[in-house]
């Protein structure tokens, strides 16, 4: 059999995947996972009153994973920090590194925690049946 130079096999980068950018302390309850695009000042004032109408505040009470085109792997975090909750604002769970089929707005547990995949927070800022489904969920939930 002939030899095959090293030089000649064809190599391919493993796959990585970024830490996401956090705001809050992971150590709280409530992880809210959001895509970097829909961070503004529009979209985290409805985020907030979303909490508040269910008793919860962004700052005291969540942590907030800024999700930026690129997956990584929730089950990473998890390891170290244990949430209960993480809702899913439009980012879909192939893109957190999950191996979740839960269908929007129902929620799925796994390994202690509460997931809700949702629609994102334009399509919520805009459509009153979202927030109905929305809202809906998030009475059962607390």
């Amino acid at each position: 059999m002939p030899q095959i130079p090293f030089q000649k096999l064809h190599r391919y980068a493993i796959p990585t995947s970024s830490a996401p950018q956090t705001r809050g302390d992971l150590d709280k309850k409530i992880w809210i996972v959001l895509d970097s695009g829909e961070n503004g000042k529009a979209q985290l004032s409805l985020l907030e009153r979303i909490l508040q109408a269910v008793g919860k505040s962004l700052s005291d009470d969540t942590c907030t994973l800024l999700y930026q085109q690129e997956p990584f792997h929730l089950s990473r975090l998890m390891a170290a920090h244990r949430p209960k909750l993480v809702l899913s604002f439009g980012v879909p769970p192939i893109d957190l590194g999950l191996n979740i089929r839960g269908k929007p707005y129902k929620q799925v547990k796994m390994q202690g925690t509460q997931f809700l995949f949702v629609d994102g927070m334009e399509k919520l800022a805009s459509d009153q049946e979202a927030k109905k489904n929305l809202w809906a969920i998030l009475q059962k939930l607390f």
